[in-house]
């Protein structure tokens, strides 16, 4: 497999492990609903912290991860801002990156290669991940993507139509797509919902009989250069075919009489789709249908049942609805004060066509969120499927709380809206007749113009593709009804300093450094729910409980109450004497010789030495 090799890289490889832990703040006053971090989030900080936080209650539990990432062409003026473990590298890395920086890409990949990391620790294993990004940087992310995820793990890479005008900004090629890339945590495990098939597509299910709707598909193998009658001769055989009925048999007989082979219009020998064994045992699935030039064809039929509702993502999107003027409208009748801030926000559409793929009732994360469009294509999403996916947005900039989160506040509650109804009026198609006639049709639409002038704002008459379509046009102002549901806004405490702790100026609380302790002692999340503060008691695993003798007082701390003594180990080890039992104190009165002779399965951890142990892992 290739290696990506970028400057700086033997610095970030391991870069997350030295990201310090800090402490998620919640700010009641700026979610809606009763705070929790066990539900919606927006959390305000740089993304890299962030993730570390969120580590100890979300350790593999993110079912879908959507992240549009800066794109690196040189114009967003980004800056690389992680405390990587060498000042000469830092120096350079916290230059701004500008259209004329030559390592503007390493730079990049030095930013992204930590973030995906926890990312990928953060998911679970039917877990996906997308990426959108544009040709300026996609080679570097496939290959960044490969060596974090693994190359087996890649599934599939998006084109998006988001410009079908072209951009601009190059002088040989208006680009017109984008990508988003999709990778899985364990693509052996991966979990991918199919989609809906289109009306289109339903519509070719025009036949019906006893069972129901059903269309024909061909019998004979298309793919006539791999699969024809020298790779599959078991599947070359004659259908014998009932003029009368249309109905099949793999013998001839009295009503069965026309001999049908997989040969195509230029004599080449194919093959069935079909074997014969599996033929016999569907019969009546199997039908004649006669063609021009009175020749026969064999299809069966597919019917419009259970899974045949939906079908297989395509990774082609071309939709109208995904394209960035989508993005720009969505945000403007949602934050009208702010959309200028946002030249390119993705569309939601877009946004839902790719987490729809995901769990139903995942958690879907977000860390570079921008406007807040994920936390809307969520809440959307929830409310056309019936789904109970969450989101978890972050944002480092400091319009986390009146752009991101401000949105998500509008979305639930609902908001004022102003903008401009739209009515067809006529859509004629331009044909040479009809532009022979012009004046008709212009006389026509004068008289749409005369009935329904007053109607209306402005009457719009546009030429698009080769129709003809009027307008009319009325501002309106109404109130959107929100889609309702909740968050819990938060920002980043202060990062958990082991030296600070020894002298008591910064000590986090139960809750903080209890769920840090339990992920690193179990590799497991603690439940929240299970805690009891007032007993030490912070949770259990498969095969022990894990209990910590902390309050946030650094007299207490000192004190002997702080102490894991025999009576304390054996009040422990009754609770439940079939499993084994960690305790985080900060010093012990009883001697591990003991603890074995009096068959207590109590094993002491010492805080804060735990701690040091715990940050240099």
């Amino acid at each position: 497999m290739s290696e990506i090799v970028f400057k700086g890289k033997e610095f970030v490889y391991n870069h997350h492990l030295a990201v310090p832990f800090r402490p998620l703040i919640v700010h009641p006053d700026k979610g809606i609903g009763k705070p929790s971090l066990e539900g919606n989030l927006v959390i305000h900080g740089d993304n890299l912290h962030v993730l570390k936080a969120l580590i100890p209650q979300y350790f593999n539990k993110i079912s879908c991860v959507f992240i549009d990432p800066p794109y690196n062409t040189g114009h967003e003026g980004w800056c690389y801002n992680d405390r990587v473990n060498s000042p000469m590298l830092r120096d350079w890395l916290l230059q701004t990156v500008g259209i004329d920086d030559g390592l503007r890409h390493d730079k990049w990949c030095a930013m992204m290669w930590p973030r995906l990391t926890l990312l990928r620790e953060l998911m679970n294993e039917e877990g996906l991940i997308f990426v959108t990004i544009d040709d300026n940087q996609q080679p570097h992310l496939r290959l960044l993507m490969d060596e974090v995820f693994g190359r087996t793990n890649f599934i599939s890479q998006f084109v998006v139509l988001t410009n079908p005008r072209g951009r601009s900004l190059r002088k040989d090629v208006a680009q017109m797509h984008e990508y988003a890339l999709l990778y899985a945590r364990n693509a052996e495990s991966a979990f991918i919902n199919k989609i809906q098939k289109t009306e289109k597509a339903l519509n070719e299910y025009k036949h019906k009989d006893e069972n129901g709707l059903f269309r024909l598909l061909r019998l004979r193998n298309t793919g006539i250069d791999k699969f024809n009658r020298k790779t599959r001769s078991n599947l070359y055989f004659p259908i014998f075919v009932d003029p009368q009925t249309c109905s099949t048999s793999l013998v001839q007989d009295d009503t069965h009489s026309i001999l049908v082979l997989p040969i195509t219009d230029d004599g080449r020998h194919g093959c069935w789709t079909w074997s014969k064994a599996k033929i016999s045992a569907s019969p009546k699935l199997i039908v004649g249908r006669k063609v021009r030039g009175g020749k026969y064809r064999i299809y069966r039929k597919d019917y419009l049942q259970g899974d045949k509702y939906s079908t297989l993502p395509k990774s082609l999107l071309l939709g109208k609805l995904f394209n960035h003027e989508v993005g720009k409208e969505s945000l403007r009748d949602i934050l009208p004060e702010k959309a200028a801030e946002f030249p390119h926000p993705k569309s939601p559409e877009l946004v839902k066509e790719l987490i729809r793929l995901s769990s139903k009732t995942g958690i879907v994360l977000d860390s570079f969120a921008g406007s807040g469009t994920t936390a809307q294509a969520v809440l959307e999403l929830n409310q056309e499927e019936g789904a109970r996916r969450r989101f978890i947005l972050v944002e480092m900039e400091s319009y986390a709380d009146h752009t991101t989160a401000e949105r998500v506040r509008r979305v639930i509650r609902g908001y004022d809206y102003t903008g401009t109804q739209k009515t067809e009026l006529l859509r004629e198609k331009i044909t040479w007749t009809k532009l022979k006639n012009s004046c008709k049709l212009l006389d026509q639409v004068e008289s749409i113009e005369n009935r329904h002038g007053r109607e209306y704002d402005r009457i719009s008459k546009k030429v698009d593709g080769r129709e003809l379509v009027v307008t009319g046009e009325r501002k309106v102002k109404s109130q959107t009804e929100g889609l309702g549901g909740s968050f819990t806004y938060c920002s980043l405490g202060e990062p958990v300093n082991i030296d600070k702790m020894l002298t008591g100026e910064n000590l986090p609380t139960y809750e903080g450094i209890g769920a840090m302790l339990f992920h690193m002692a179990t590799n497991q999340v603690l439940e929240t729910a299970g805690v009891r503060e007032k007993d030490f008691y912070l949770g259990t695993t498969g095969d022990r409980h894990v209990w910590l003798m902390y309050k946030p007082n650094l007299d207490w701390l000192k004190s002997t109450e702080a102490a894991l003594t025999l009576t304390r180990a054996k009040e422990f080890a009754s609770y439940d004497q079939d499993k084994h039992h960690l305790v985080f104190s900060p010093a012990r009165f009883v001697s591990r010789k003991t603890l074995s002779e009096m068959k207590l399965s109590v094993e002491f951890a010492p805080l804060p030495l735990s701690l040091y142990r715990i940050a240099q892992t």
